[in-house]
């Protein structure tokens, strides 16, 4: 998102929270041990150089802003070659301000978690073609965002209904995303219970998640509330879409509301690309522990 966001009553709800700093807890492990044991390697260290992707795959039918059936496409990175069974999936999930941008954005960071043994997944969703205002008072800024958490909500679904052919684990899958994906990503962890269905993708299966990494996103800091997954929150000191003073006051109200969060700081403004190293070693080492080797969610 290249606009700033403009929140209104955004700083007279975050003064209204504060608390001591929380420290995520994941809980035990639930894999079978030799399972285990393979695993505290696989996602810490490199597994292949080698990445296998299908592209463009068809996950899910929704009616985009012009009133027209939309078919959702998604790319699956895996490690080539791979005999792993039950593999954690990383779902990825685009920038661009909600009016532009595709799945291949996130190439970058879906080949490289492919290497550390884990499957990911770049999606893409309905863009809006409408005129709006990045604001939660602005109507069509509201549909936007709810078009596609409900998108993201469908290939979370496929994911479930194809696990078996996929060889992923449908009890370990979490939502990454960068600016409006981060805002996307935030949304499915803060809003699951308003769900629409619009995307047509396996309307029986779960949307559960183990956790999220948000990158220069934001949300509604009334959605806000105990039960949410672990969030990591990564942003630049100096972003001047998505003030890094909102995030930290965001990161303030997650605490108050006991969601198990951790917040990164970066020294860029809203491009987080030259940080990439940064990010992903610590990403890493987060999934590894919220998404590996916590209890799986379904």
């Amino acid at each position: 998102m290249n606009k700033p966001l403009m929140l209104a009553g955004l700083m007279g709800l975050f003064a209204q929270c504060s608390s001591p700093e929380s420290t995520p807890t994941p809980q035990a492990t639930s894999l079978p041990t030799a399972q285990a044991r393979v695993a505290a390697q696989r996602y810490v260290s490199l597994v292949t150089s080698s990445v296998q992707k299908t592209l463009n795959v068809a996950y899910g039918k929704s009616l985009n802003d012009q009133g027209q059936y939309q078919t959702q496409h998604l790319d699956i990175y895996q490690p080539a070659n791979d005999a792993f069974q039950a593999r954690p999936v990383i779902v990825l999930i685009h920038g661009g301000g909600f009016t532009s941008g595709d799945k291949s954005q996130m190439a970058n960071y879906a080949n490289l978690y492919a290497q550390y043994g884990y499957v990911a997944v770049s999606i893409n969703y309905r863009l809006s073609t409408k005129k709006m205002r990045e604001s939660l008072t602005d109507p069509i800024f509201v549909a936007t965002v709810d078009n596609a958490k409900e998108d993201a909500f469908g290939a979370i679904r496929w994911l479930r209904a194809n696990a078996a052919n996929l060889r992923i684990d449908k009890g370990r899958i979490a939502v990454m995303g960068y600016s409006a994906g981060g805002v996307t990503a935030m949304s499915v962890n803060f809003d699951q219970k308003n769900q629409r269905k619009t995307n047509s993708a396996a309307p029986t299966q779960s949307t559960a998640i183990s956790t999220i990494v948000e990158m220069a996103g934001l949300t509604d800091p009334t959605l806000i509330g105990p039960g949410a997954k672990p969030l990591r929150m990564i942003h630049g000191v100096n972003d001047p879409g998505i003030k890094y003073e909102y995030a930290q006051q965001l990161y303030k109200v997650c605490q108050a509301n006991r969601v198990p969060v951790v917040f990164q700081s970066t020294a860029g403004g809203h491009d987080l690309s030259p940080y990439f190293k940064e990010i992903t070693s610590g990403t890493l080492s987060w999934f590894k522990t919220y998404l590996v080797d916590a209890n799986p969610t379904y």
